[in-house]
């Protein structure tokens, strides 16, 4: 069939395009990696220094896996109970708790400045 050739040579020449940008970027990339390696400057690694550093990496993973698992834990017994329950009816307390600390503020700057006035007398007074 000609429409079965058509269609296969315009996938190939799509295929080929495809790959000559793939070839590019190749390129592109290994052009950024030689710039880059040119650079830094590293410093050699010696077997011991790589064990070390190895190790440590295995201890601070292992601390975070830790980590992880205990907050997944503190999660599903602490937390995840609380989300599924009903939201709560709130009273009404919270309007009275309000008017009740406007009137303690209140209170309490009258009682700032009476200290203050006294102590003024009492500086007129000396």
């Amino acid at each position: 069939d000609a429409t079965l050739d058509n269609t296969k040579g315009s996938s190939f020449g799509q295929l080929q395009k495809e790959v000559l940008e793939l070839k590019q970027t190749i390129i592109e990339r290994q052009h950024q990696f030689e710039e880059l390696v040119e650079s830094h400057t590293y410093l050699p690694v010696d077997a011991t220094t790589l064990d070390s550093l190895c190790r440590s990496l295995q201890v601070s993973l292992s601390t975070l896996v830790q980590l992880i698992d205990d907050f997944y834990q503190s999660y599903k017994n602490e937390i995840e109970p609380w989300t599924k329950r009903d939201v709560p009816v709130l009273s009404s307390v919270g309007p009275c708790t309000k008017r009740i600390n406007s009137h303690l503020l209140l209170v309490n700057e009258l009682l700032e400045n009476a200290s203050k006035l006294q102590t003024q007398c009492t500086k007129w007074n000396e």
